[in-house]
Formats: structure tokens, sequence, C-alpha cells
């Protein structure tokens, strides 16, 4: 029993002095070479980022602050983004203050930053700096990502590009009628990706051709509806002609304008509004 109550101080003893050596070094070492902070969780995700030190919060205090800003458009999407924030805050002009979230608008920068880019400092404040108004509100949109969960994000620094020109969503609203609604939902999670085209294949009530109006179809107060919610979402709507692949809503009243064959017959479109044939 004694030899093995040696042996255990032996081991002891050795490991003890093993840790003196080894612990202050490893010390060192982490503090010579800290580990890099992740980029922040967001979509899409940022081009660059170098990350800061600490953290920033939000609070009741928070103001939207416009510095530069001359665009009713960008005035605009301020108010809006101020709703969307947890806390409501409201939006003004004139010097910032620490915790607030300030939106700049300058011209000059486009060369760098095109039509689209934004930088992002997260600090004392956040900061948003965009050439253009879509500029700015794409930078409003990560600064939603980043703080809407609990109102914290990391501080660093950011230069968000898009690499392509356009990006974005098709729908074929070609034998239904898509709701507006749904519409609004698409869109706005457009804006949240940065996504900033919605290619729509649709057919528009016609004013000459009544009997056209059947199946899904949009009225022009409709399609003027759509075109102001792409705007508010800097999104670019992009009307498909529905024809020639779906041409059967138009010919079902009128057999007259349909092909025929060889033997003069007009064959029974595919699709037809008594549902497709098989």
């Amino acid at each position: 029993m004694d030899m093995r109550k040696a042996r255990r101080r032996t081991v002891g003893a050795v490991v003890a002095a093993l840790a003196a050596t080894l612990l202050p070094w490893q010390t060192a070492s982490a503090e010579e070479a800290p580990a890099t902070a992740p980029p922040p969780e967001v979509l899409p995700s940022l081009r660059q980022w170098q990350p800061g030190g600490g953290e920033f919060v939000l609070t009741d205090r928070a103001r939207i602050v416009l510095d530069g800003v001359r665009e009713r458009r960008t005035a605009e999407d301020a108010a809006r983004f101020a709703g969307e924030l947890a806390g409501g805050q409201q939006v003004s002009r004139g010097r910032a203050r620490t915790g607030d979230i300030v939106l700049r608008q300058d011209a000059s920068l486009k060369g760098s930053l095109g039509a689209e880019g934004y930088r992002l400092e997260v600090g004392d404040r956040v900061t948003v700096t965009a050439a253009t108004s879509a500029g700015v509100f794409y930078g409003s949109r990560t600064v939603l990502q980043l703080l809407n969960d609990d109102g914290r994000a990391a501080r660093g620094s950011a230069t968000d590009v898009p690499a392509y020109r356009e990006r974005g969503v098709g729908v074929c609203a070609c034998y239904i009628n898509v709701s507006l609604p749904w519409f609004e939902r698409l869109m706005k999670d457009m804006a949240s990706q940065k996504l900033n085209q919605l290619w729509i294949e649709a057919k528009v009530r016609s004013d000459t051709d009544p009997e056209s109006a059947f199946w899904g179809y949009y009225t022009k107060p409709q399609i003027r509806s759509l075109a102001a919610m792409a705007k508010k979402y800097h999104i670019d709507l992009v009307p498909e002609i529905n024809s020639p692949g779906h041409m059967d809503p138009y010919l079902e009243n009128h057999p007259e304008l349909q092909l025929r064959d060889k033997d003069g017959t007009a064959p029974r479109p595919a699709w037809t509004s008594r549902g497709p044939r098989h």
C-alpha cells in the first residue's frame, strides 16, 4: 500500500512540474495570437469583413440619423427601416451620438461602391454609407439581420458590393392569379436577400379583347400595385410576354386564330378552361 501511495505522489509531482512548465507558454501564445472573430451570420454573406472588439447594443434611446441624405426615397426607406427595428426608433437629422444608427449618402462614392454597394461600420454607433438610395437600403437590410435577434451586433467594418448586376427571381402566373399579398411577402424576402429583379409571366386584362379575361389574369390597377411594391423594395419588375408558349388562354375563345394542319383541322389546345387534355 505504501509503495502504491509513493508511486501516485511521484506521478503527481511529475504532472505538476510539466503543468508549471507548459501553462505559462500556452497562455502567452494565446495572448500573442488571439482567435479571429467570425464574420456576422447574414444572408447573403458580407463580401469583406474586418472584425473589431466588443459589441454594439441597440437601446431605446437610439435614433436613425440621416447624414447627407437629400433624396426623398432614402428618407422614406429610413422611416420604414425605423419601424422594422425592434425598438421602433425615430428618424432625425443632425449630429449623431453614441448608440445611434447613421444612414449616410455620398454620391462621390459611386465610383468605388457602385449603385448598390455600401460600407458598414459597427462601433459606438452603426453607420451605413452608400452613394445611392439603393445602397443605403441594402445596408439597412444587413443591419436588420444583425440587430433584430437580440439587438446586439459584433463590432467591425465591411465593404459590401454585389458581385452580379442582376440578381432575381422568376414567377410564372401563367394560368393562375398569384395574390398581391403573396407578392408583397416575396418582395420583402427578396429585399432581405438583396435581389433586385422580379420577372413575372402573367396575363393582363385587355380592354380591347375582354374575351381573354378568364383563368388567371391581372387588372391594370393590380399591375400598378405590383409596380409600386417593386419600387418600394428597390426591385425592377420585368414583365414576360405570355406567348407564344402559353397562347392557350387567348386561343380558347378565338378558334379562328389557331394554326391548322394540312387538312385544315385546328388541334385542341393542351389546356382549356375545362382542364388539361390527357
